[in-house]
């Protein structure tokens, strides 16, 4: 028969090997965490350095990619917003623009890492037929875009004229938090875009109005089943759209939340929707 210290003992040497482990395994989070928030702050502090008079700031990063400040923030509803862009090597007149807005994963300056430039990089996508700008979401996860519409606004009509952009070709698509919020930034400025698609996103119904997307082609990508944004209302919204005479389809996906960004950027259909043919060769 075991004696009652020996159980105690191994009772005691049980709890000390578990209190270990969640120690170690608690060091190991503390870490990562730390690791990011170096990552973050590196970003910021080569944010201030990089200025050039022209256009507010400019960081050369990933291959094709540059990182440019909105020159016109500074308020709440108009705050400092960075922003990436990337351009065809021979970027002409005419070019359609297409305007992504990042996930929660693309908060805290790593907007790059998001499905739509991520697939740039790896060359996944070669050769975007458009120029793609990607706005850095301003402040830290608990920021919503509805906060920077305006600066949005401001870039996109600034870009259009700046590189002399067709104007009836701009195209508005957004993942996740972004899928969320392009409704709202879509919808503040009426006949604005020509192409808008929502992917794994939700709208506000007492928000978003059906007629701001007139003379607007609009897609809607869902997951079969995805535990981090309800897409009924989105559904509801591109049916509602559909009944008023604006095309708009909805597409729903048995993947996951994270794999249908990109099976649908890797469809070359939708690339050639989404970059919108030149005009000579649409009709447009």
């Amino acid at each position: 028969m075991e004696k009652p210290m020996n159980r105690d003992r191994k009772r005691s040497d049980g709890l000390n090997r578990a209190a270990v482990l969640l120690l170690t395994g608690l060091m190991l989070v503390l870490s990562a965490r730390g690791a990011g928030a170096v990552s973050a702050k590196s970003w910021q502090g080569r944010d201030k350095t990089a200025v050039q008079p022209a256009c507010g700031g400019i960081e050369r990063t990933q291959e094709g990619w540059e990182k440019f400040e909105q020159p016109s923030g500074g308020t709440y509803t108009s705050p400092r917003m960075w922003y990436w862009i990337y351009k065809p090597e021979n970027i002409r007149p005419g070019k359609p623009l297409v305007i992504y807005l990042h996930s929660t994963v693309g908060c805290c300056n790593q907007a790059l890492i998001d499905p739509l430039p991520q697939m740039i990089n790896a060359g996944i996508i070669t050769d975007p037929e458009a120029v793609i700008v990607v706005p850095q979401l301003p402040g830290n996860f608990e920021s919503k875009w509805t906060a920077a519409a305006e600066s949005v606004t401001n870039l996109v009509n600034r870009l259009v004229e700046e590189y002399q952009l067709d104007p009836e070709r701009v195209a508005m698509t957004g993942f996740s938090l972004g899928g969320v919020y392009c409704w709202d930034i879509a919808n503040s400025t009426p006949g604005r875009y020509t192409r808008f698609m929502s992917i794994c996103g939700r709208v506000h119904y007492l928000r978003i109005k059906v007629e701001s997307f007139e003379g607007c082609e609009v897609r809607v990508y869902t997951a079969l089943r995805d535990p981090n944004v309800n897409p009924a209302s989105a559904i509801s919204f591109a049916e509602w759209l559909a009944e008023a005479g604006i095309p708009a389809t909805h597409t729903e996906m048995n993947l996951s939340h994270a794999e249908v960004p990109r099976a649908v950027f890797a469809d070359p259909e939708v690339q050639e929707w989404l970059w919108m043919k030149p005009a000579e060769s649409t009709g447009r």
